[in-house]
């Protein structure tokens, strides 16, 4: 029997390329009639940053960039669906738009991707890798890494070009090697 993929989770950080991997899972949710989870974790500041941004913003100020951030990165991210919901890309025969939600949560990145995926009864989770980690001697990011050996459902990892990554490698040295 083949597999029912009613919700699919795209995890992004907004990089380069997130459109590209936004247009693989746009693919699915079309082909599949699926819902369309758009996930961002806002990693929360570590203790010793929040100290000592303290120590120059008082505490309500600083929650308000926060949140402040909380809201661009999800009109950011609700303008990139939408766009692309617009462009001659998304176009099909019949026409169909899945339905999308977005959250930005307040939570390490592959944490916030494991958390939702579960909360949203996700089947299947698709999320974007860059060569950068190559050059480091890894096959993948560790958020990447973490969520593809934690989740309990499908990760698709769709590869972003170097082109639209924002990174560039050294031609002259192997990726496993620099």
């Amino acid at each position: 029997m083949l597999p029912k993929i009613d919700t699919i989770l795209l995890a992004t950080a907004l990089g380069g390329g997130a459109s590209h991997v936004l247009c693989y899972a746009l693919s699915l949710a079309r082909q599949y009639r699926a819902k369309l989870e758009v996930v961002y974790g806002l990693e929360p500041l570590k203790p010793y940053a929040q100290h000592v941004a303290g120590t120059y913003i008082d505490e309500k100020k600083l929650d308000d960039y926060h949140q402040q951030s909380k809201i661009k990165i999800r009109q950011e991210l609700v303008a990139m669906v939408t766009e692309l919901y617009g462009s001659d890309l998304a176009k099909a025969d019949d026409e169909y738009h899945p339905p999308f939600n977005v959250s930005v949560l307040d939570a390490v990145p592959d944490q916030a991707i494991l958390a939702h995926a579960k909360a949203v009864s996700a089947d299947l989770i698709v999320m974007g890798t860059h060569e950068r980690m190559a050059q480091k001697g890894a096959l993948m990011g560790s958020c990447a890494f973490k969520v593809l050996h934690q989740a309990s459902i499908p990760v698709l990892m769709v590869r972003i070009p170097e082109e639209l990554s924002g990174f560039r490698r050294n031609p002259d040295k192997p990726a496993i090697m620099d």
